[in-house]
């Protein structure tokens, strides 16, 4: 008789028949039920693990690349919604400013290879030796505000100008040269 809400196997009553007739049965084996179940748990959370793993080493690579990379394109994007202020003391831009006229040298136009560089030029005033030195000096969360790091440079030497609504790259560049000649030989 089956046990209480279990069901028969097809095939075991031809077994039950043959011990009956022969006395002896030999049948293949395989896990019970209990260790079926507790291996397919186990291979469950082994999964689970391995891809918390997986997740994990993403994610640590994830923050390696951005501390090295998207630090600063981060806080480049953030700070470009600032307003930009060009008066007699200087430069004020992504939050960070005045930078003294002083400290920068005309706007060019120039590439500037940095990790993981997109290729293309931009627009730059080079820092003087007096403003890489201020710039340098600077706490890193505003060092990045300045522009980015050279490849394989450990100092920021060129200040990014900002995009600036309405004006065109050249327009943005052109306006900078005109508040630098106005202003940047009478401050330092």
């Amino acid at each position: 008789m089956p046990a209480h809400g279990s069901r028969q196997a097809p095939g075991f009553q031809a077994v039950l028949a043959a011990l009956g007739e022969r006395g002896a049965v030999q049948l293949p084996g395989r896990p019970s039920d209990l260790t079926s179940r507790w291996l397919r748990r186990r291979r469950i959370a082994l999964a689970v693990m391995a891809g918390v793993a997986v997740l994990g080493v993403a994610a640590l690579a994830t923050g390696i690349a951005l501390a090295h990379v998207g630090a600063w394109a981060l806080v480049a994007v953030l700070g470009a919604a600032l307003p930009v202020v060009l008066g007699p003391d200087g430069v004020v831009l992504r939050g960070i400013g005045p930078i003294p006229w002083g400290d920068l040298a005309p706007p060019v136009s120039q590439r500037i290879l940095v990790k993981n560089d997109i290729g293309g030029t931009g627009a730059f005033m080079p820092l003087t030796p007096v403003g890489r030195e201020r710039a340098n000096a600077q706490p890193t969360w505003w060092t990045q505000r300045v522009g980015p790091l050279p490849y394989l440079h450990v100092e920021v030497s060129h200040l990014l100008l900002p995009g600036i609504d309405g004006l065109t790259e050249a327009d943005t560049m052109e306006l900078f040269r005109a508040a630098h000649a106005m202003h940047g030989s009478a401050r330092g």
